[in-house]
């Protein structure tokens, strides 16, 4: 069967594997590939047209124009932080200043007077440090405690003099938890003086080493900010009996819109805090005095039963905020600038200080600062123009002096 197989396969005819493929198509056009892109055939994308807009910000020190807000911020916040960095003291600067750091230390511990068991020889031995500063064993105790807390200061990275206060506590709690350390001062302190109690050594060396680190973080930001010049007013301010009345009337129709809406949003925990606030502590009554009769003797005349009448701690407070916006210069509308107003608020300290006694702990201090910006907001819109108007009639020395609300209500000398 074999032999059979190999002549049938012999006698088939001779056809290579070659001559069965084609490489011509008659039927379909040869496709041809295609040449190489080179830099004539890509597409250029069109260039984008610049569009810039107003500009928003122009450097005062580099003349540097944006008009992107964020990127004028972040510019001046690295002028801020290299002015920062220039007048920021070394080391040996602050070294040099420990005595007066150490002195302002003692005074600070002082202004508060202890009590208890120990509290007399607390005071008493504060006192002896006040009146013997050269005191070898003193200085050998300042120093060591200067050595401490110093360097970390000065040898790490910090932004802003604010972001020092968590490096001080952790320094002082580190401090203080060393046995070794702790004994060496105590050491210091009783040779100083041997009447004093242990007990009452240890509690001063922890409270002087807290307060320490608090006036080297002042004494660094005094350096880095430079002292202010303070803001004279060269005209003595004295309000009427008129102007007082106008005070009193628009400060409480401040605190009547504010409880009107606190009470609109009566599910909400901070407007809850402000309506407690000022029923508690502005309006009058409810133990808060009443003002004189003599400033409220307008409302009163006005009042059909529905006007707020502030207590005398709010009268004082709505007094110092009227004496702040007579010394801001307004724009030719009458009004003024809200960044102007706040910081000239902020830093007169009559003003800022009405406030905290005005309100008491009753809001949280976020609230309270919310509503403080609030309140000044709302007086200075509605009392503030007649102000700015008031000083520009005086100015032109015409016979009247227009004031927000009472010109439409009651205007004066009967126009």
């Amino acid at each position: 069967m074999d032999d059979s197989l190999a002549s049938n396969i012999s006698d088939l005819p001779d056809v290579s594997f070659q001559s069965c493929i084609s490489t011509s198509t008659p039927n379909k056009s040869q496709r041809k590939r295609p040449a190489p892109r080179t830099a004539g055939t890509f597409k250029v994308p069109a260039a984008k047209k610049a569009r810039k807009g107003p500009i928003c910000g122009v450097c005062d020190i580099c003349g540097k124009d944006y008009v992107r807000k964020k990127s004028y911020l972040d510019h001046m916040r690295m002028h801020v932080l290299t002015d920062v960095n220039s007048h920021y003291p070394n080391q040996e600067k602050i070294m040099n200043e420990i005595p007066a750091i150490s002195r302002a230390t003692l005074l600070s511990m002082n202004e508060v007077k202890s009590v208890g068991v120990w509290g007399g020889q607390f005071n008493a031995f504060v006192q002896e440090m006040l009146t013997l500063p050269d005191n070898s064993m003193w200085l050998s105790y300042t120093k060591d405690v200067a050595n401490r807390i110093i360097p970390a200061l000065v040898t790490g990275k910090f932004m802003l003099p604010a972001t020092l206060l968590p490096t001080v506590i952790k320094c002082c709690e580190s401090y203080l938890s060393s046995l070794s350390e702790r004994k060496i001062n105590l050491d210091f302190l009783q040779k100083i003086n041997v009447v004093y109690s242990q007990d009452m050594l240890e509690t001063f060396h922890c409270d002087y080493v807290h307060i320490f680190g608090e006036e080297v973080i002042r004494f660094i930001c005094k350096s880095v900010i430079g002292e202010k010049p303070r803001k004279e007013v060269t005209i003595p301010i004295v309000f009427d009996i008129e102007d007082r009345q106008v005070i009193f009337y628009v400060a409480g129709a401040t605190m009547r819109g504010f409880l009107r809406s606190g009470k609109r949003y009566s599910k909400n925990a901070e407007w809850c805090a402000i309506v407690n606030c000022i029923e508690s502590r502005i309006r009058e009554g409810n133990g808060v005095p009443l003002c004189c009769q003599a400033d409220r003797a307008w409302t009163d005349e006005l009042n059909r039963k529905s006007l707020f009448f502030i207590g005398a701690p709010g009268m004082e407070f709505f007094v110092a905020l009227t004496v702040v916006l007579y010394n801001i210069e307004s724009d030719e509308s009458g009004k003024f600038k809200d960044d102007v107003l706040l910081k000239d608020v902020f830093e007169d300290s009559v003003c800022i200080l009405l406030w905290d006694e005005l309100i008491g702990n009753s809001p949280t201090e976020v609230v309270a600062l919310r509503f403080l910006k609030g309140v000044v907001k709302s007086y200075t819109d509605t009392y503030g123009r007649g102000v700015a108007y008031k000083k520009l009639n005086t100015h032109l020395k015409k016979s009247f002096a227009a004031i927000s609300l009472r010109h439409g209500l009651a205007p004066r000398g009967g126009q």
